[in-house]
């Protein structure tokens, strides 16, 4: 039997206004590196 992937907790700060860029960003990220 595997072990399930350890997850792990991260902390992003984005400036105001440029929440939504940052998300975005961070998806784009996540699927292109199979992370979810």
């Amino acid at each position: 039997m595997s072990e399930a992937p350890k997850k792990r907790w991260y902390v992003v700060q984005a400036f105001s206004g440029f929440e939504g860029r940052v998300a975005t960003s961070l998806r784009e990220h996540i699927k292109l590196h199979n992370m979810e």
